[in-house]
């Protein structure tokens, strides 16, 4: 299921990448706020903390017992938010012009030329909400016709020629297919190709109008 921030996270995020907000921003997230914004865990909050790409800061209470609360700069935040954003949009360009050529690429490929790397959790989580987000976009916008697919078909494993298993995942959730019907390799390649041939059928440049 796809990623859907509460509404405090979705509130702070507004806020962060607002014009009000600088990138050089001093103000303080919490941590917990931040893993959440981003998507990603705090072990990778502080790797990038290392890195400098965002910078600590903690407050302690002292009363009625000490304790400290640990956290980041908001600058440092809204650029990373920032670079999201721009890989979001690289992979949304991307699977739209795969859906409009006829084409299909590998998740590394796609990950690689929106900055991103496969080796990365992270980044492959990132990139599986895209990409699921997508599915639910095509999905909506062919569910009145008979011909629904799943635009997200045209990114596939380098190894297995298919996508992986957060796209059938998606169309048993949709209702396109039930867990009987993808229990082999052969039955996914099948739905797969079927999906693939919706997609160029209804999307591609030489669909019917």
């Amino acid at each position: 299921m796809a990623f859907k921030a509460n509404n405090a996270t979705q509130e702070l995020r507004r806020y962060l990448l607002s014009e009000t907000l600088l990138e050089d921003s001093t103000e303080y997230i919490p941590l917990a706020a931040v893993v959440e914004l981003l998507a990603t865990t705090t072990q990778t909050i502080k790797h990038r903390i290392k890195e400098g790409r965002l910078k600590e800061k903690t407050f302690f209470l002292l009363e009625p017992k000490r304790k400290a609360w640990h956290g980041v700069e908001a600058g440092g935040v809204k650029t990373l938010l920032m670079e999201k954003a721009q890989r979001r949009e690289k992979i949304m360009q991307q699977v739209e012009w795969c859906a409009q050529h006829g084409q299909y690429t590998t998740y590394s490929q796609i990950m690689q030329e929106a900055g991103m790397d496969w080796n990365s959790p992270p980044d492959r989580k990132y990139v599986n909400q895209i990409l699921e987000e997508i599915n639910h976009q095509s999905f909506n916008e062919t569910v009145d016709s008979a011909t629904t697919c799943l635009k997200g078909c045209v990114v596939v494993s380098v190894n297995e020629g298919i996508p992986t298993a957060s796209f059938y995942d998606c169309a048993i959730e949709l209702g396109l297919a039930e867990p009987a019907d993808l229990r082999d390799m052969l039955q996914k390649r099948e739905f797969w190709q079927e999906q693939f041939d919706l997609t160029k059928e209804l999307y591609g440049h030489g669909k019917q109008s």
